[in-house]
């Protein structure tokens, strides 16, 4: 997210653990221990810096960054939603329609139908 990025520099293991995260969204399980790993940390210690700098945990952040990816394959492709939440890394359609709808408010099938719409 853009205000993550704005009149901030990150350390460059929270960034490192952000470009692993973007590489590697289809990945079911990101850990924070892999991500801690990446940057030379305990897994506590990358946590606290992590959400200090970011306002956000590592799971909360790629959670966010996945259905990111998911609001842009809803608007901009044809693929099912099935297809959009293994792209985006999600175990499957269920737990990807409830975790969307949580944060966006919406169903998948719902914003993909405004955003055709709005368009």
């Amino acid at each position: 997210p853009v205000h993550v990025w704005k009149n901030r520099k990150l350390d460059t293991r929270v960034i490192q653990g952000i470009r692993h995260m973007e590489q590697n969204i289809r990945e079911i399980e990101i850990s924070n221990s892999s991500l801690a790993r990446k940057g030379g940390m305990s897994v506590n210690a990358y946590a606290r810096l992590f959400k200090y700098q970011t306002g956000f945990s590592p799971r909360k952040y790629l959670s966010r960054m996945r259905i990111e990816k998911a609001c842009n394959l809803l608007h901009h492709s044809e693929l099912s939603i099935e297809q959009i939440a293994a792209a985006c890394g999600f175990t499957d359609r269920y737990y990807f329609t409830r975790v969307f709808s949580q944060t966006m408010l919406t169903s998948p099938g719902a914003y993909r139908k405004n955003s055709v719409l709005g368009s």
